[in-house]
């Protein structure tokens, strides 16, 4: 489940966003949502910071990058107030989760 409403202070490691977007220099693919990553698409890293027992970060290190629009879509489900934990196709998984709980009467499709 990639999709909490509850963020748990108690931890020992957290992941966090680059900001702003820089342009890849290699193909890969993303982080959030599989996607393959060109080179010259704007993406964003994904890092990973380890707290010691003094609720300092420890360690960081790169576990992937994201495309724009799973940046986009990250930005906009913690604005909601979600949390969300960082894996591969997490994005992917928390966009099916929070369009499970809505209404039917709020998706719209258009084709």
């Amino acid at each position: 489940m990639a999709l909490s409403c509850y963020c748990d202070d108690d931890y020992g490691w957290y992941y966090d966003l680059s900001e702003p977007f820089y342009t890849a220099n290699s193909t890969g693919t993303c982080y959030g949502c599989g996607n393959p990553i060109a080179i010259g698409q704007p993406v964003g890293r994904v890092f990973e910071f380890t707290i010691n027992e003094y609720y300092e970060e420890s360690e960081t290190k790169i576990v992937g990058r994201m495309c724009e629009q799973c940046l986009d879509m990250h930005e906009n489900l913690h604005e909601l107030g979600f949390c969300l934990v960082a894996e591969p196709g997490f994005i992917k998984e928390a966009h099916r989760e929070y369009v499970a709980r809505l209404p039917s009467h709020h998706i719209i499709t258009r084709g």
